[in-house]
């Protein structure tokens, strides 16, 4: 167990604990609309891929409450 701190700062863990605060923040999080973590990043992957988006583009949002739908990009 040497490596935990590598654990603890792993970029995946991180990213999926604040997409998880954003998405709660947004309200995904009430019975009505629950969407756990992984559900939602397959979500914004499938929207992104059917928008069509690239690494060069320019996201400008308007609106995005707590940035649970921009924060993966």
């Amino acid at each position: 167990m040497n490596n935990w701190k590598e654990v603890w700062n792993a970029k995946e863990r991180i990213n999926r604990v604040v997409i998880g605060a954003l998405v709660r923040a947004d309200g995904w999080d009430i019975p009505s609309g629950r969407m756990e973590v992984e559900n939602w990043i397959k979500y914004c992957e499938h929207l992104y891929s059917r928008i069509g988006l690239s690494v060069d583009d320019t996201i400008f949002e308007i609106g995005c409450g707590s940035g649970a739908f921009l924060y993966p990009l």
